[in-house]
């Protein structure tokens, strides 16, 4: 239910101070605009669990008291990716900053121990100015108490504002607000994609053995593993019997990746040499964390460095994804191509030339490519261009290599509880496009980067299988999991394995690093920085080199045949009778195989 009111009210300022103030006369001069979304907790529990606002701009037209100090009005593709807006100017500067707000209401009642995540997306609406706004979560009612506030700024480019609030004490249903304290200055901006979500870990919304997991055990069984029979005969075509057989398994089929430093990979000293010996034994797919992004690329010593490290990488036969080819804001270009912003002709020539000559350049050793990195909140270019501009980079990167897959990659799809469900419709609605238009798009990346609020098994699975019906390949790109609970780590990690493994589209997962020592959040790497294994490495290691790892001996029957069951990959065949021994290489794919062996 929605509405616009006009709140003769005060709030609060400050992380989480009680600050007193009195209401205002309900004619003031001084302008409060609110916009309130009754959410029930039934509603909004029964279609999304644990989704409290999501996403809350709504379609309403301005009222206010007409002290004339701020208007709003709505934006229907104003926002990301063209998603609702709220478009609101404050005329002059009141007295105080929460004097004009927009306001939110919060349905459902809260428990001590909730875990509240907030986000939100603002920009100036005009180029070359600043603005600045509060989001205070507060109560509705005298005196208005404040429970936590963070500030902001930002200039034209879309800020995209994330937090986590722990609730300290049980709070009534409908009692609280999600307040934007807008009257700091005179200014005009865009407000968008306001979501709140919340995660209990006391309720077991991890659910780590729930019933999603019988199913998805099922689910790799049936897609992860083949049949295989080995058939035994001598030279002149007659069955073996008791032939011993051996099975070893040496790759899997599936990526088990990660990203990697091209540092690293080119040092020569005993870290280093850990580094790659650690890289070899565990892993099977890699991405460059940072060399084959654009700037370092256009740098031409950092490139030399790259090429070393990709070099030694294609020899050891580890599949590469380029990460990444276009990030599409001006902040994550070079500078020769930001300067360029003023001459489009230019610039699209130069980023249809630049994805080119580096694909081209890496022909044959990168099998995958990251094409287009987060570009739902990354603009710059389809504010230029449109989105014309992404469809071309497809273009381009196919004309380079027609063999690589080419991917766009995201952020919080499946991330931050599984709950933006406003930015999987963005994205959904972006691939749609791209498909639509031409595009070479070969596949879909999901980043996943967990923090304080992971996602449950049930909603991962629902959320991938929602992008797998694309008909697109699923690679978990960016796997890190920021706890600092290392029995939950560990436990996140086993259960993300098995529910991103059991979807039959997913063909990776790759870890975002693995090395404390030399990794983007040294809590989330598998190993610390003195190379022991922590629990969350452990379950890593269990699940796919163990669980899911097929060594088998066995004999062959009557009929010279040995039947048995393994994960999809490659494999050492070693057969002996007769006194001899046969060794063979073999690869186990969908819908099994037949090996016959020749023992002369």
């Amino acid at each position: 239910m929605e509405g616009i009111v006009v709140a003769a009210s005060a709030t609060i300022r400050g992380r989480g101070k009680r600050v007193l103030r009195r209401p205002w006369p309900a004619m003031a001069a001084v302008l409060v605009v609110s916009a309130f979304h009754s959410i029930s907790a039934a509603a909004a529990l029964s279609q999304h669990a644990n989704l409290l606002i999501q996403p809350a701009i709504g379609t309403h037209h301005m009222t206010y008291n007409g002290g004339g100090h701020a208007t709003a009005r709505l934006l229907r593709h104003g926002g990301p990716g063209g998603t609702r807006a709220v478009e609101i100017l404050v005329r002059r500067q009141p007295p105080d900053p929460w004097n004009i707000q927009y306001m939110v209401g919060v349905g459902p009642a809260l428990r001590a121990g909730d875990q509240i995540n907030l986000s939100f997306q603002f920009r100036s609406a005009a180029r070359g100015k600043t603005v600045r706004l509060a989001a205070v979560l507060q109560y509705m009612r005298s005196p208005w108490t404040g429970i936590f506030s963070v500030s902001a700024a930002t200039g034209f480019t879309w800020k995209t504002v994330h937090e986590t609030i722990t609730i300290l004490k049980p709070i009534a249903p409908s009692n609280i607000a999600i307040a934007f304290n807008l009257g700091g200055q005179r200014q005009k901006l865009l407000l968008a994609n306001i979501e709140l979500t919340f995660q209990d870990h006391r309720r077991g919304n991890l659910n780590f053995h729930g019933p999603w997991l019988k199913p998805a055990l099922a689910r790799i069984a049936k897609y992860r593993m083949a049949s295989l029979t080995v058939q035994v005969v001598n030279g002149q075509g007659h069955a073996l019997a008791d032939a011993k057989v051996h099975l070893e398994m040496l790759r899997h089929a599936f990526q088990f990746g990660t990203a990697v430093s091209s540092a690293m990979i080119n040092s020569r000293s005993a870290n280093g040499r850990k580094y790659r010996h650690t890289l070899l034994k565990y892993f099977n797919h890699v991405e460059v964390e940072n060399g084959l992004k654009w700037g370092p690329w256009h740098d031409q010593r950092r490139r030399a460095r790259t090429l070393r490290a990709v070099q030694w990488l294609a020899a050891h036969h580890l599949k590469i994804r380029g990460h990444n080819l276009i990030w599409p804001s001006w902040h994550w270009m070079p500078a020769f191509a930001v300067k360029l912003k003023t001459h489009p002709r230019q610039l699209r020539r130069a980023v249809e030339h630049h994805i080119f000559s580096e694909v081209r350049a890496l022909r044959g050793k990168v099998d995958c490519w990251d094409v287009i990195n987060e570009p739902l909140d990354n603009l710059s270019l389809q504010h230029l261009f449109g989105r014309s501009i992404l469809t071309d980079c497809y273009q381009a990167a196919h004309r380079a290599d027609p063999h690589a897959v080419l991917y766009v990659n995201e952020y919080e799809i499946a991330g931050a509880g599984g709950l933006h469900i406003n930015k999987q419709n963005r994205y959904a609605r972006l691939i749609h496009y791209l498909l639509a238009h031409g595009a070479e798009l070969g596949g879909i990346g999901i980043e996943s980067h967990y923090g304080s609020l992971l996602t449950p098994p049930r909603r991962l699975i629902r959320v991938l299988s929602r992008f797998a019906r694309f008909g697109k390949p699923l690679t978990i790109t960016e796997l890190t999991i920021d706890v600092h609970n290392r029995q939950l780590q560990a436990r996140y990690m086993r259960a993300f394995l098995i529910a991103a493994f059991s979807v039959p589209e997913v063909v990776g997962i790759n870890q975002w690093g693995f090395w404390a020592g030399h990794d983007w959040i040294s809590n989330t790497a598998l190993w610390n920085g003195e190379w022991r294994l922590r629990p969350v490495g452990q379950a890593y290691i269990h699940l796919v080199y163990h669980t899911w790892w097929t060594n088998r001996t066995g004999q062959t029957n009557a009929h010279g045949a040995y039947h048995t069951r393994g994960f999809l990959g490659d494999y050492r065949l070693s057969v002996t009778a007769a006194g001899k021994t046969i060794h063979l290489r073999t690869r186990l794919e969908q819908g099994g195989r037949t090996v016959r062996v020749i023992v002369p």
